[in-house]
């Protein structure tokens, strides 16, 4: 910013010297300091208009008659009496005299002298038609004007050393005022490449730099939530791998000390927590390839009301043996693009949730509804519903609503956060909400549009 400042007052100080020069050499040059500029002027606008000096004589004599208005403040060479009539000669591009306001001349050219004296008359392409002469006028005499434009130019020279020390002092204070954000943010930056996932920005203002700011904090609140969730996780899994673990030891370890006996009613239960170990394991790597984008599904076009209606038919006989019913009005002919394998199984594992949280004689409510962008199945159960403070976590892993259920109850934690991912990695989505008349409703949703 300093050399963009600096350089722009130097170039400005530079042109207005030149400017400056060129103008006043002009000016005075075409009679400016003895009033003839604007003689000078008509007198060129007269021969580009006729192209001729006939009729032009009315000029000099009105300029001759008016006198030198200019009195005070002449150079050396430039003296002409003031409010006295001057005498103005106007010779051709030769010399020869065309028209004078002085009745006593007596020649017909004007000499080299007074030639080199004379103000240039140029017409169009910059083509000399003309001289104008005048007593006391000195044209074109050397260093004349050195003087004055030495003068004008030291004057642009100091202006030019103010505004740069001016833009000095302001680039400094506004870079140190643009820079301070930037600062903090590159701190903050290097901070949490360090390790302090809670290093932040302070944001003011709405401009370009606000927004990095803003965007950064949005960042860092990703990187912090991220961290938390991989930590959770990690403290869930060692949870949940814990205590199956260290049923079956106390098993193994009670046959082998003899406090029971090695029969086949006492290894049942450590085969039931192999078996949800090994379950939360492909769980747990399921997750992993949804989070990877890796999750195969295998699409085809499936009927998706005899599908629901078979998963439904599953649980029949288990809801019988509760009095729950399961209703289902099946749509028929609607065919999507899906893997069906998933979508069972993200219906089984709402289902399963819904029966489980349905108290007894109770009713499950499941419906098909189309629409112009997609398919949705509801499924509503009769129970408690979800807590209002739990639903935003209700597919996180290993997340339970109720923290007193144990685990043969209550599954791995894993089912509405693998559902989830299968409906996403296949243009859906899952939504759940406390129905108004009571319960639990999830929706699972199929984009088709």
């Amino acid at each position: 910013m300093l050399l963009l400042v600096v350089v722009t007052v130097i170039s400005v100080a530079v042109f207005a010297m030149v400017g400056t020069a060129r103008e006043v050499t002009r000016y005075i040059s075409r009679g400016g300091m003895m009033g003839l500029n604007d003689v000078v002027v008509n007198l060129e606008n007269h021969y580009k208009t006729y192209g001729t000096w006939e009729g032009v004589s009315g000029i000099i004599e009105r300029a001759g008659m008016q006198g030198n208005p200019n009195r005070q403040g002449m150079g050396a060479g430039m003296q002409a009496p003031g409010n006295q009539q001057r005498h103005l000669i106007l010779a051709d591009s030769e010399g020869q005299i065309i028209v004078s306001s002085d009745p006593n001349i007596n020649k017909s050219y004007l000499d080299e002298n007074e030639l080199a004296r004379a103000i240039p008359i140029r017409a169009r392409l910059n083509r000399l038609v003309g001289y104008l002469y005048s007593d006391g006028f000195a044209n074109n005499q050397p260093g004349i004007f050195l003087p004055l434009i030495e003068k004008l130019n030291i004057a642009a020279f100091r202006a030019g050393l103010i505004g740069v020390g001016i833009a000095i002092i302001l680039s400094i204070v506004v870079g140190s005022w643009l820079l301070k954000p930037v600062t903090q943010l590159t701190s903050a930056a290097q901070s949490l490449g360090k390790g302090d996932l809670a290093a932040r920005v302070q944001v003011r203002g709405k401009d370009e730099l606000a927004q990095l700011g803003n965007t950064f904090n949005h960042m860092a609140d990703s990187l912090q939530k991220a961290e938390q969730s991989r930590k959770n996780m990690t403290a869930d899994i060692a949870h949940e791998l814990r205590t199956p673990l260290a049923v079956q030891r106390a098993s193994l370890e009670a046959m082998l000390d003899g406090v029971y006996p090695m029969q086949a009613e006492n290894l049942h239960p450590v085969l039931e927590q192999n078996i949800l170990l090994t379950r939360m394991v492909d769980d747990l790597r399921l997750l992993a390839l949804a989070d990877a984008g890796e999750l195969r599904l295998e699409k085809v076009e499936t009927d998706l009301g005899v599908l629901v209606g078979r998963v439904v038919k599953s649980f029949q006989s288990q809801a019988e043996k509760r009095k729950v019913g399961i209703n289902y009005l099946p749509i028929e002919g609607l065919v999507l693009l899906i893997d069906p394998i998933r979508v069972e199984q993200m219906i089984t594992n709402i289902i399963s949730n819904a029966l489980r949280f349905t108290p007894d004689g109770g009713s499950i409510e499941v419906n098909t509804v189309q629409s112009e962008n997609g398919v949705s199945i509801s499924i509503h159960d009769s129970g408690p519903g979800i807590p209002e403070e739990s639903l935003p976590y209700v597919f996180d892993r290993f997340y339970r609503t109720d923290k007193g259920r144990v685990r043969e109850d209550g599954g791995s934690g894993l089912g509405l956060a693998i559902a989830r991912q299968f409906a996403r990695a296949q243009n859906g989505e899952i939504t759940v909400r406390n129905h108004p008349q009571g319960g639990a409703e999830f929706t699972i949703t199929f984009n088709i549009s």
